[in-house]
């Protein structure tokens, strides 16, 4: 029979559990997780001055009435003044995504000795202030994608006057006085005098979606992007980090409560298992908010310069799907699972075998040749070998022939011209049949 927990049990548990102190496990490569960290965020790094130059020719385009759609024609149209606020979203948009890039950089440790590793301890202070800029990041970049799709003027002007109430109430005078004008002033004032249920829906607002959660929803929708996976993994990140910006028990508790930590060390130096484990969830934080800008920040933002530009966004949208494009590429390189054909007889072996990874790195599988051992240090992936029998020389994939790892004949690369187009040949003739062993 199922136990039925009393209140007692519950509240004995949560004081037992929660104010006991716990030891840390290190889970993860240290190194391979530093490695993605510093891939990701400067493959960011480079979106964001990319995107920023994308950004200035747009604003000179949506400034330029020729290029307009008839919907944002001039003012009289629905869409117009979408094309003067657009801009100052984006650049928002840029602001934030900034500062969350510089919050999720690597460790520095080519100056860390094991006498100051404590410098590497991670406390509540380093994980609030990684989370809660996430939070700003996701929050922010879903909602602005939520306006881009549905350019909504009363949807547009409930964000912003539900933001200008909540500022108004404790911001200085100047500070105020360098936002408002008088027109501004007098429409919030109409905004705050309605009851609060009725801001969702009146003359001049509207909320069709509330939480988090349904603007996600209807994003993907909208986009017709069909994955439920990534919208869950959006979804939940931001629940996380409401305990954390909200400073929930668990938070804290979760990061001030660590005994002391054995001390552990690579061929770069040393560090703690706290170390690890706050790299773990940055790595994790990072390529969430660099797939959310990717997959659905830059598609919202190109829908919007479709619908205020019509065919003249054309030239403007190429360059952001080719920025899009190489985010997803580049993300698809880490933690990714290659297969390499291998000689079965140099596997245990006393020979030192050269596994070379997509990514250029080259990983040294010195005997006993630790099975546990195939992974990339550099970017993380995984690799399967497939031993083959003898000396198997050069294998047909449907990518191209590869030469099987610890054959005798030479690297393709060091072939005469002649031999190398007969290999080739040869893979063409194979392709022809359909007779490539595929990987």
């Amino acid at each position: 029979m199922k136990k039925e927990f009393t209140e007692f049990d519950v509240f004995r548990t949560i004081a037992e559990t929660l104010s006991g102190r716990k030891s840390i496990a290190a889970l993860s490569n240290y190194q391979v997780l530093n490695n993605n960290i510093n891939y990701v965020n400067n493959l960011f790094s480079e979106s964001l001055s990319r995107f920023s130059k994308v950004l200035n020719e747009a604003r000179a385009s949506l400034a330029d009435d020729s290029l307009a759609s008839p919907e944002a024609k001039n003012d009289s149209c629905r869409l117009y003044y979408f094309r003067k606020i657009l801009p100052r979203l984006i650049t928002n948009g840029i602001q934030i995504s900034m500062k969350f890039q510089s919050h999720t950089i690597p460790d520095d440790r080519s100056t860390v000795a094991i006498e100051d590793v404590h410098v590497l301890h991670k406390s509540f202070a380093d994980y609030s202030e990684l989370v809660t800029s996430t939070r700003q990041f996701v929050d922010s970049l879903l909602s602005d994608s939520y306006q881009m799709i549905c350019l909504d003027p009363k949807l547009l002007n409930y964000q912003v006057l539900s933001s200008l109430s909540s500022f108004e109430k404790y911001a200085t005078a100047s500070i105020w006085r360098s936002i408002a004008n008088d027109d501004l002033a007098k429409i919030l004032k109409q905004f705050n005098s309605l009851k609060f249920q009725n801001r969702a829906n009146s003359k001049i607002s509207k909320c069709t979606h509330k939480t988090f959660a349904q603007k996600v929803d209807y994003v993907f929708s909208q986009l017709g992007v069909n994955d439920n996976k990534f919208s869950d993994e959006l979804k939940n990140v931001f629940n996380f980090s409401s305990e954390f910006t909200h400073v929930g028990y668990v938070s804290t508790m979760f990061s001030s409560t660590y005994n002391s930590e054995c001390i552990f060390g690579d061929e770069i130096g040393p560090y703690l298992p706290s170390t690890e484990n706050f790299c773990e969830l940055e790595y994790r934080l990072l390529e969430t908010g660099v797939k959310l800008y990717s997959k659905i920040y830059i598609s919202s933002l190109r829908h919007a310069l479709e619908q205020l530009m019509g065919d003249f966004s054309q030239g403007i949208n190429k360059k952001l799907i080719q920025l899009a494009d190489d985010i997803n590429n580049g993300l698809k390189t880490r933690n990714t699972q290659y297969y390499f054909f291998i000689r079965s007889d140099i596997v245990g072996s006393s020979k030192n075998i050269n596994i070379p990874c997509r990514c250029g790195e080259v990983r040294i599988w010195i005997p006993p040749h630790d099975r546990s051992e195939l992974f990339c240090k550099k970017c993380g992936s995984s690799f399967t070998l497939i031993e083959l029998a003898g000396d198997p020389g050069y294998i047909f994939t449907s990518q191209g022939p590869v030469k099987a790892i610890g054959s005798s004949v030479p690297d393709l690369e060091d072939l005469p011209k002649e031999k190398f187009d007969e290999v080739w040949k040869k893979w063409k003739e194979a392709v022809d049949k359909n007779s490539v062993q595929h990987l």
